[in-house]
């Protein structure tokens, strides 16, 4: 079905002011955004901001949706390029981890004094979880290809605890990315495949 115009125009509004959460995040922290400033920088009205987003605490998870789902979507292309199961696992997880960590805006979840605001983003993004087992589905090859009793949603949800557990704690020795993609698939493939 055709979306009417303005469903495209709430979109374009919507995109407007998380591009601008994401300039005031980057430059700020998570802890100094604020809503005025937020309509403000996207150049629309309280009133408009919070008909897109009714708190604070709901544009955060917007955020932290939107760039979970745009990294899905990046992954693809790299992942369909490795050869086998574990492999594609492997980079997923690895993927994601570099991606967020290289996103200015991203960053703040991850710091301690967000860490509840992340994992509550996390838990209460159906769209994270419904485009991870999509994501799935697509890179796996059709039969059986994870380990007996797990569904996709099951793995899925692994995989993002994982991705979501690597970013809260760097861990104490710093590895190289061939030693991280190790750790992973130890650590994180082996057991589901």
């Amino acid at each position: 079905m055709a979306r009417s115009i303005q469903e495209d125009k709430a979109e374009l509004v919507r995109r407007r002011i998380l591009e601008a959460s994401f300039e005031l995040v980057a430059e700020n922290g998570l802890g100094r955004l604020r809503m005025g400033e937020v309509a403000t920088r996207a150049s629309c009205s309280r009133a408009t901001l919070y008909r897109c987003f009714a708190s604070k605490e709901d544009l955060l998870h917007g955020i932290f949706e939107s760039e979970a789902l745009r990294i899905i979507r990046e992954l693809g292309p790299r992942i369909l390029d490795e050869q086998g199961i574990a492999e594609r696992l492997t980079e997923m997880v690895a993927g994601a981890v570099e991606s967020v960590r290289e996103t200015p805006h991203l960053r703040p979840f991850f710091e301690p004094e967000a860490l509840s605001i992340t994992l509550s983003a996390a838990a209460s993004a159906p769209g994270l979880h419904q485009a991870s087992v999509a994501f799935l589905q697509r890179v796996l090859p059709p039969g059986p290809s994870v380990r007996d009793g797990l569904d996709l949603f099951d793995v899925s949800e692994w995989l993002v605890r994982s991705v979501l557990s690597f970013l809260m704690f760097e861990g104490i020795k710093r590895r190289s990315a061939i030693e991280f993609r190790r750790q992973i698939r130890t650590f994180v493939v082996n057991p589901i495949i």
